[in-house]
């Protein structure tokens, strides 16, 4: 009988155990895990930051258009009429503030709730120490915009005013044409304009811009071409004019083209109902609390772990 020899294992061939290794690497997993949790809660706090900043921003917008709604309210008495919160033409996602129409033509009122004093050097406003050419800029276009959509005779009775809210500054010029008025001369400025419309075109002219600002969707800027494309015009009174027949020579007036159906009949056009969209108020108090929800669950697994 052979015997075969006993081999033994070498010590390069067994397995080196650290005390404690596994452990060990169990702590850095955890340690990386919370490492990540902790970079999530410091996006999620500034995101909370964020939108706290956005509800101030928004809740003061509310309120100086809320304050400026009812300064204009007044002129009702003096043959205004007031269109609240409207479509911006051309751009579906903003909005005018305000728009009045009357004796002293048409006004694209843009409602502002600055803090600090405000003050105009050279035509330029400045709230505290930041200068607001942007914002007169803007509300420089939205006047152009709603303009658009008027007869061309009408088109240099539209003007625009920022109306800064907690501000006693009288009427005064600005950057790109504007007015700036705080909110308590609003009423009074509107009145001392020359009279630009009489009482047909301020009836005709607000009817159009409610049909159209006021409508479901926001209406496009319109083009001299637009205009000549556009069919079965109403007529809107002009200045001067005693005839309601469009001229060859007088641009149509803004009425919506009819389609015409499979058996020529022109089809009806049919409103369309749309839910109210949630406000941004509304919006950012909803992700507000469920940040807050996340937080405060993400601060309970720390202190267990812990």
């Amino acid at each position: 009988m052979t015997l075969l020899p006993i081999t033994r294992p070498s010590v390069e061939s067994a397995e080196v155990v650290t005390p404690g290794g596994r452990a060990a690497q169990r702590v850095e997993a955890i340690e990386q895990r919370l490492a990540d949790k902790r970079e999530l809660l410091a996006r999620t706090q500034v995101e909370i930051a964020n939108l706290e900043t956005q509800l101030h921003q928004w809740a003061a917008g509310a309120e100086g258009e809320q304050r400026t709604a009812a300064q204009l309210e007044v002129l009702g008495a003096d043959g205004w009429v007031l269109l609240h919160d409207v479509h911006w033409p051309g751009r579906p996602q903003a909005n005018l503030d305000h728009v009045a129409v009357g004796p002293g033509g048409v006004v694209v009122v843009d409602a502002k709730k600055w803090a600090g004093p405000v003050r105009v050097t050279g035509h330029v406003l400045r709230a505290s120490t930041w200068r607001k050419t942007r914002e007169c800029e803007a509300a420089a276009r939205a006047a152009s915009d709603v303009a658009s959509l008027l007869r061309p005779e009408h088109r240099t009775a539209v003007s625009s005013v920022l109306c800064l809210v907690d501000h006693a500054l009288a009427p005064t010029p600005v950057e790109a044409g504007v007015v700036a008025v705080g909110d308590a001369h609003l009423a009074d400025h509107l009145r001392s304009l020359p009279r630009r419309l009489d009482d047909d075109d301020v009836r005709a002219v607000a009817a159009q811009l409610r049909k159209l600002l006021a409508g479901a969707t926001s209406p496009s800027v319109l083009t001299a071409s637009a205009w000549e494309q556009r069919t079965a015009p109403v007529s809107v009174a002009s200045l001067g004019s005693t005839s309601s027949a469009p001229t060859a020579a007088a641009a149509p007036a803004f009425s919506q083209p009819r389609r015409e159906v499979a058996t020529g009949r022109a089809s009806q056009e049919r409103r369309v109902r749309r839910r109210p969209a949630p406000s941004k108020t509304e919006y950012v108090v909803t992700r507000l609390g469920f940040l807050a929800v996340v937080v405060g669950g993400f601060v309970a697994w720390v202190h267990a772990l812990a």
